[in-house]
């Protein structure tokens, strides 16, 4: 273990101070909120502070802050640009050699040489210049508060690669082997219903011939029915053309194929052998909007609507204990309606009504009785609102239709969405008015100042007459530079709206966090996907529950200023939610 003070390094040999008294004379130091602590890629190092028993607080660390500086540039993962060596040779025009390190790499002694010790102390010796000359740029760029929410909420993201999550393997098991009931199910119908409207040539079993997990030769099956007008197999094109039972087969086919490639046996061998826990590591500024990402593996893209049983193998592991899963409630749709001040979104949801609803009854003159939740004017308007969140069009809300069985014109969807924009003029207007800011800038902020940068193909701004909203074309006329331009824009939007809930999320970690320090409490978090936050602790701290809900309503209403900050919280033995 290395540290510098002032000019000076320290480099000691853990091996022989030995741990605990290590851990003794550090822990005082790593978890005084008063010294900050600047390091390189702190999330590594941080498990073996846990090791130690230590929760070390005011973290600072060069590479996420490189991050935050440049994220949406595509030198940024230039390989080593945010590694140590890369940032004293960017920043300090020092080269840091790396030959020494293949020396620590299966050592068996814990004898070092002077050189090695020398290497040890310059890999800590310009940290501090570093940091200090980041931290100007992060004033300069307006992020001095998006630096300070990302130090604060390090040691709570970075526990949850130390603390992992149980996966019970038999209800795994289980699951996969309902998955391939399902898989062979859905391939069954799919034949049946082929060999009902086409010729085909057959299998050594007498079926169709037909590859259904080959997007080519699914495609030329298809147009051999009658489809002629398919240019690609993916579910948007397929939900705007296929007769909807046979949509439904094929995503069904899909699903269940999905969920035993990527959540097959293979994925037991995520599991550690001695805590019986996944260990996922968390990428805090994982997304260019600033969301935090999982990998080896991800937990965060377990199915929740699809197959939702596949989380109910993730339990609390020990008795009587709990997993407590908080969410923020329609944290996007909050977000909007407080950069918007549409009049109908916020007194919905600050009078707690049911926002789709509320839209619905307007946009088509129905009566709450007919706008219920499972009524198919409720779900297009729960399509809409989100086509606003996520960017979409007309060809979208027509897919949405069809899926609920419903044929409408492009003409009929067009008319469907106009009156829609009209509704909540405030939301598209401001959502318009945010793409030309981030045009004219090269970047996109959160409410609290986080940047999301782009480099834009050259455009211009015209009306669009289908809708009334404004086009942004490249000046180009390039197809190519369309679709880019196109994206970069949903983009921009999205970072506005995402990057906000990624702070107000993280906001809510470091004070969960901190307080679960601060009572000594037995309880960790596991777990985040986005704007929900998952602890387990055992059944004595059920008030936890409480204390976490008050601490990302909090949050909320930091960023929040205009809407009512709501979350839910389930407390449950699995992962419900």
């Amino acid at each position: 273990m290395q540290f510098s003070v002032g000019d000076d390094q320290y480099v000691l040999n853990v091996q022989k101070i030995g741990e605990a008294y290590l851990a003794s004379k550090l822990k005082p130091f790593f978890e005084e909120r008063k010294i900050a602590k600047v390091g390189s890629f702190w999330q590594h190092d941080y498990q073996f502070l846990r090791h130690l028993k230590i929760r070390a607080d005011n973290l600072r660390d060069t590479y996420l802050n490189e991050h935050l500086l440049n994220k949406g540039k595509p030198d940024l993962w230039v390989k080593g640009r945010t590694s140590l060596q890369g940032l004293a040779s960017r920043y300090l025009a020092v080269t840091l050699s790396k030959l020494e390190r293949e020396a620590f790499i299966n050592r068996q002694s814990y004898d070092f040489s002077t050189k090695e010790i020398e290497y040890a102390a310059n890999d800590v010796k310009y940290l501090v210049p570093i940091y200090k000359i980041q931290k100007d740029r992060l004033i300069h760029e307006g992020m001095n508060l998006i630096e300070e929410i990302e130090s604060a909420c390090l040691p709570g993201l970075s526990s949850i690669t130390y603390n992992g999550i149980y996966l019970d393997k038999k209800i795994w098991l289980d699951i996969l082997d309902k998955s391939y009931d399902g898989l062979r199910k859905a391939y069954d119908e799919l034949n049946q219903y082929f060999s009902n409207i086409g010729k085909f040539d057959l299998d050594l079993f007498g079926l169709p011939a037909i590859n259904y997990k080959s997007n080519l030769e699914l495609l030329k099956a298809l147009k051999k029915v009658g489809y002629t007008n398919l240019e690609s197999t993916n579910d948007i094109e397929l939900g705007e053309h296929l007769d909807p039972i046979l949509y439904d087969l094929i995503r069904r086919f899909r699903v269940f194929s999905k969920s035993i490639s990527t959540y097959g046996e293979s994925f037991l061998d995520n599991i550690n052998p001695v805590t019986g826990r996944i260990h996922p590591r968390v990428n805090q500024l994982g997304a260019d909007s600033g969301r935090i990402t999982e990998s080896d593996p991800t937990l965060q893209n377990i199915p929740i609507k699809d197959r939702p049983e596949f989380r109910t193998a993730f339990q609390a592991q020990y008795p009587k204990w709990l997993l407590n899963t908080t969410d923020y409630s329609g944290q996007e749709l909050r977000i909007i309606a407080e950069m918007s001040d549409e009049d109908l979104w916020v007194d919905a949801l600050n009078n707690d009504k049911p926002l789709h609803q509320v839209i619905g009854m307007k946009l088509f003159n129905l009566s709450e009785e007919k706008l219920n939740k499972k009524s198919a004017y409720y779900l297009i308007t729960k399509t809409l609102n989100f086509l606003v969140a996520y960017g979409g069009g007309v060809r979208k809300v027509q897919i949405a239709y069809r899926k609920l069985g419903i044929n409408k014109t492009l003409d009929e969807c067009k008319a469907i969405l106009r009156n829609y924009y009209k509704l909540n003029s405030k939301v598209v207007t401001m959502i318009d008015n945010e793409i030309v800011r981030t045009l004219e800038n090269g970047y996109s902020t959160s409410l609290l100042g986080r940047k999301r940068f782009f480099n834009f193909p050259s455009y211009e701004i015209s009306i669009n007459r289908d809708t009334g909203r404004l086009r942004f074309s490249p000046k180009s006329g390039n197809q190519d530079d369309a679709k880019t331009l196109s994206g970069m824009c949903r983009e921009a939007f999205n970072h506005r709206v995402q990057g906000t809930g990624a702070d107000m999320s993280k906001i809510a970690v470091a004070g969960y966090d901190r307080e679960l320090t601060r009572l000594k409490s037995s309880a960790f978090i596991v777990n985040t996907v986005h704007d929900e936050l998952m602890d387990e602790f055992p059944e004595t701290e059920k008030e936890l529950s409480k204390i976490k809900t008050n601490k990302m309503l909090d949050a909320e209403a930091y960023i929040l200023k205009k809407i009512k900050p709501a979350v839910e919280s389930h407390i449950s033995k699995i992962w419900e939610k």
